[in-house]
């Protein structure tokens, strides 16, 4: 990894940090699409699931009593089994069709959220089918979150709980991920410096995304979420076009 690659996975990830202290979802977001821009899916999503663990984890311990338990349970079980189908995609697909998926997918959900859809079922049957859905993208885009933010905001839970219960899931399903990348090679001594590099920078973003959380009311929380949403769209789109 060069020095300017570096300079740049270090800016990315402070940037993603920043936005999961705030949102609890949006570091996969932000990071992945521009991580790939910078040094390929297959290391940009090595380098988000390390650095994913502690960016998620931190934000569930933070936020330990918002968590809803039985709801994090289901959808973590469900996206172990997804993970295997997403894995094969990810060594079958070429890196751009990737991009663009998850540009496609993470715009289709920020319009959604946009225009107040709601999906009506809710219960063990959206936990378990979202939870699979994110499986599929946590082990071939990284990006797993879309499924998950249709779902828990179709019960319209406090911007509190709905933080807590996504990094929750997201940490635990990341060190599954965690363990495919190194079993298979992916996990680059380059990989590794450059989380060490990044590290010290992604905590203190992230301790002031988490102060700013703290002054969000329920609306500016949606506001983010939105916003995240197309802007990482976007990034993915033009970095697919331009591979």
């Amino acid at each position: 990894m060069s020095p300017s690659e570096l300079i740049a996975v270090v800016a990315i990830v402070a940037l993603a940090s920043m936005v999961q202290g705030i949102s609890g979802f949006g570091f996969a977001l932000v990071s992945m699409p521009l991580l790939s821009a910078v040094i390929g899916v297959e290391r940009a999503l090595a380098v988000q699931t390390i650095l994913g663990i502690v960016a998620n984890g931190t934000t569930a311990w933070s936020a330990r009593t918002f968590i809803l338990g039985p709801t994090a349970i289901r959808i973590v079980l469900a996206s172990f089994a997804g993970m295997p189908l997403g894995w094969f995609v990810l060594e079958h697909v070429g890196a751009r069709t990737l991009k663009f998926v998850v540009g496609c997918t993470v715009g289709a959900v920020a319009v959604l959220l946009a225009t107040r859809f709601r999906i009506k079922a809710t219960g063990r049957g959206v936990d378990v089918v979202s939870g699979f859905i994110s499986g599929i993208l946590a082990t071939s885009t990284g990006t797993n979150g879309p499924p998950l933010v249709i779902a828990l905001s179709a019960r319209q839970l406090p911007a509190a709980q709905q933080r807590a219960t996504l990094s929750t899931v997201f940490a635990m399903a990341n060190i599954v991920v965690l363990v495919l990348l190194i079993r298979s090679g992916r996990v680059t001594p380059g990989v590794g410096g450059a989380v060490m590099a990044a590290l010290p920078l992604q905590l203190l973003l992230w301790w002031f995304g988490n102060r700013v959380f703290a002054q969000l009311d329920q609306k500016r929380y949606d506001v983010v979420v939105i916003a995240l949403l197309f802007a990482s769209a976007a990034v993915a789109m033009v970095s697919a076009a331009l591979a």
